[in-house]
């Protein structure tokens, strides 16, 4: 079978509406799935995945009747169509929707417990921006018009506080804590961020940052919800949208369309915060990561960096008073 697998975003939306109240045993588990999935934002990533591997196999299909050799047929159709890390995130959701089907006995094995992905390059350098970049970036949007003061309220703040896109999507009117210290006359701006598991932090918001805040909060429409961040018609910000708007000035900035995604921006502030050696404890708070070990990427440096330091070592074919005073 040679389809295109992906929907259009509206195919994918009235599908997964579909996913409700279906006879079917496919759809019937994987709803009864999605309701037992607490993170909003993998739930979103495995109803897609789920919807799209619906529409290879069958909408109709039978769960029982999935077996190993139709997952390996669509993991060569994944492989056909995307990179190794995008493949084994689609193939993520598909074992674990099958080991849930496993544990409350809607299937007596599971077909993708020995389903295989090929290896992803692990500890590469995640794509990010330059710190250049960044600053071509920022200076995109239109500040003259609404949208053009949120764009870049939007882009700093993923800049310049490591924040996830979900975390900048549900920020609050009431998220901003202002603070003045005695005897100083500047007032710093923190930001109260709900990341993961409901855990908070605070990051303070750099001072070339609250200008572009205070922009967009004389020119945010007035609506009844406390989002910050809205549409020009006053709605919530989706998910698309931010994806939409640093993709858009990202282009015209010139930046390669690689990097075009909120998660580089998060990427960029851990790396620039890394390579200014500030202590991954504290990279680990500021940027919210669960765990130490998952900060180490950030240590990596780049090739131009190490071929710089090689450059920086004695010359053994000239001798001079320097390598006589490294090699004794």
């Amino acid at each position: 079978m040679t389809m295109q697998i992906e929907p259009s975003s509206r195919d994918s939306k009235i599908k997964l509406l579909n996913l409700n109240g279906s006879s079917s045993g496919f759809l019937r588990l994987s709803s009864q799935f999605l309701a037992n999935t607490t993170a909003n934002m993998t739930r979103d990533t495995y109803g897609r995945e789920l919807v799209l591997f619906a529409r290879w196999f069958g909408e109709d299909g039978n769960v029982s009747a999935i077996k190993l050799e139709d997952l390996l047929n669509y993991k060569v159709l994944l492989e056909k169509q995307y990179s190794p890390a995008t493949v084994a995130k689609k193939i993520a959701a598909l074992k674990s929707f099958f080991g849930f089907a496993k544990r409350i006995g809607a299937i007596p094995n599971n077909p993708a417990e020995e389903l295989r992905v090929a290896g992803v390059t692990k500890n590469r350098i995640p794509s990010h921006l330059t710190i250049e970049e960044v600053c071509r970036l920022i200076k995109m949007p239109d500040r003259r018009t609404l949208l053009g003061k949120r764009d870049v309220a939007i882009i700093a703040l993923l800049a310049n506080s490591g924040m996830r896109r979900s975390e900048v999507i549900n920020l609050k009117i009431g998220s901003f804590i202002y603070s003045k210290e005695k005897h100083k006359q500047k007032e710093r701006v923190y930001v109260k961020i709900l990341g993961k598991g409901n855990k908070e932090r605070m990051v303070m918001v750099h001072e070339d940052i609250v200008p572009l805040l205070g922009d967009w909060v004389r020119v945010r429409p007035e609506v009844e919800h406390d989002l910050f961040f809205t549409t020009k018609a006053g709605k919530p910000v989706s998910n698309k949208a931010i994806r939409y708007l640093i993709q858009k000035h990202g282009k015209a900035a010139g930046i390669p369309d690689e990097k075009l995604h909120p998660h580089s921006l998060r990427h960029s502030f851990c790396i620039n915060l890394a390579r200014a050696e500030v202590p991954l404890h504290i990279i680990q708070e500021l940027s919210g990561h669960k765990t130490l070990n998952t900060l180490r990427i950030y240590l990596r440096v780049t090739q131009t960096e190490t071929d710089e330091a090689i450059k920086k070592l004695p010359h053994f074919s000239r001798p001079n008073r320097v390598n006589k005073l490294v090699f004794g």
